[in-house]
């Protein structure tokens, strides 16, 4: 797969935990909130911010994913952390991840089409009822805004629902009308007003797009349902205190309810007055005595989510392997100091160490080390050398961007080497037999060598970040990565440590 389609399946994987952790944000938040509209805002914004965080996800993703391919499949020093193991054993299945959820959002939002495709036929032969457009129109001053909106009824339809942002239709079924009190028509009425208050209907679509994108998510689907059921209570509760009579109201639900049948419109991403539990809805309303509902900053339902937002966005970063950063001092004096010591850090070798760390691996590769080196032209130490920084002689060692081997190379880049050399029987199983992965890598630090006129330090660089990279870091001056520079400055260490015979 490319990089923007390997980044994709990475950010459905980490969608699972980051939808599990907005549904437990929600869940814990929903406990401390009586108000069913600031309820439904949390968890309106609890599924919806899944889309800038999987974006994120993803640019992370592709970012990760373009430096290994920049870098022709050398990659970073391993860190065989529980999540870089989670990500090699993920790594195989993410094909049939990509392939499983395009065929399965494309289906939800084909059916969401659908929906709407219905309900725009629907419109089409919709019947003005002009007597209650008016009589709406009245009601509608209560809420203090000026709302535009046209009154019709259809017999294709058995629950009153509201459809259309610009142009919106309040819908009442035929049947309702035509055998229903008129007080109860009129609280219906200031239920779907309040809808049109509260401009329902886009948050509606907005709602219906993400769960279909995120449709294999129980979590989110919960939120989701959860948004839509304390969407009605909402309305009734707002409809209520405009002076709806909560007796009728309640009545007009129950005949609703007798007189519901199956209906394709429930397709729709329109919005029924059905929506929630009815029973919970009616006692609600009953017991409703028109005090407004205890006030509940805007911030309290959206704080446990905004946390939820900065988890989300940075835990992907978590699962690279990266050094331990100090903690920052609040005195700014200290922190300019701790600048320039990072920075002098960064620029300064690494201090020598008392014994030769890659004289371990003698024991069990030295044999194969001088029998590449012999091939190839490479001094054995430095195949010892850069074994130890990548993998300390680990010879199934897997990298959390797929990098395999004592060499830690990554199958792309294998597949080129084997290309260019000719090697016929080339898998990338190989790469876990040390001695056809080291012969791969002995022939890649000899072609990086002779690039770099034998220069250890620059050889090292290319193998870490790619020849292409540091040919810009001498000819543009463009920085390496820090990672590069650090690998670099650590291979050249323990070459010049090396003891000699």
């Amino acid at each position: 797969m490319n990089v923007a389609a390997t980044a994709l399946a990475w950010t459905v994987l980490h969608s699972l935990w980051q939808g599990a952790l907005m549904a437990s944000i929600a869940v814990l938040t929903r406990s401390f909130i009586r108000s069913p509209a600031a309820r439904h805002w949390l968890a309106w914004m609890g599924l919806v911010l899944m889309v800038p965080i999987s974006l994120a996800t993803w640019g992370f993703e592709v970012k990760l994913a373009s430096l290994a391919a920049d870098a022709g499949g050398e990659v970073r020093p391993l860190a065989m952390s529980t999540p870089t193991i989670l990500r090699a054993a993920l790594s195989p299945l993410l094909p049939y991840v990509l392939v499983a959820w395009g065929v399965g959002s494309t289906w939800a939002h084909a059916r969401m089409l659908y929906g709407w495709w219905q309900m725009h036929a629907y419109l089409s032969a919709l019947v003005p009822a002009s007597a209650w457009e008016r009589r709406a129109h009245e009601l509608a001053r209560r809420f203090s805004s000026n709302m535009r909106f046209r009154v019709c009824v259809s017999d294709h339809i058995d629950s009153p629902a509201v459809m259309g942002a610009l142009r919106p239709f309040v819908l009442l079924p035929l049947r309702f009308v035509a055998n229903t009190r008129p007080e109860f028509v009129e609280a219906v009425l200031l239920h779907e007003l309040a809808h049109l208050h509260r401009h329902d209907y886009v948050l509606n679509l907005i709602q219906r797009a993400v769960e279909a994108t995120f449709f294999f998510h129980p979590g989110l689907r919960w939120l989701g349902r959860c948004a839509r059921e304390d969407r009605e209570l909402a309305c009734d509760e707002l409809a209520l205190s405009v002076g709806c009579d909560r007796f009728h109201f309640a009545d007009a639900l129950l005949v609703l309810e007798r007189q519901r049948m199956p209906s394709d419109l429930q397709l729709s991403p329109g919005l029924s007055a059905q929506g929630g539990h009815l029973m919970q809805r009616i006692q609600r309303i009953i017991e409703h005595d028109r005090r407004p509902s205890r006030y509940i900053p805007p911030w309290l339902p959206l704080g446990g989510v905004s946390v939820c937002i900065f988890a989300a966005l940075a835990a992907p970063s978590c699962l690279e392997p990266a050094a331990d950063e100090p903690s920052s001092p609040s005195d700014p004096t200290e922190a300019h100091e701790r600048e320039q010591t990072e920075a002098q850090a960064a620029l300064s070798p690494p201090e020598p160490s008392s014994t030769w760390e890659p004289a371990e691996l003698d024991g069990r590769w030295r044999e194969l080390f001088v029998e590449a080196g012999e091939r190839h032209g490479v001094d054995p130490d430095l195949l010892a050398v850069v074994a130890w920084v990548e993998s300390r002689g680990e010879p199934h060692a897997l990298s959390s961007v797929g990098a395999r081997g004592l060499m830690q190379i990554m199958p792309a880049t294998a597949e080129k080497i084997a290309s260019k050399r000719g090697l016929a029987e080339h898998h990338a199983d190989r790469l876990d037999d040390p001695h056809y992965n080291l012969d791969l890598a002995a022939w890649l630090l000899a072609r990086h060598l002779e690039s770099f006129g034998g220069d250890v330090e620059l050889a090292a660089a290319a193998y870490n970040g790619g020849p292409e990279r540091v040919r810009a870091w001498q000819e543009t001056g463009e920085e390496l990565s820090r990672e590069t520079h650090r690998y670099k400055q650590r291979v050249r260490q323990l070459w010049e440590d090396r003891p000699y015979d």
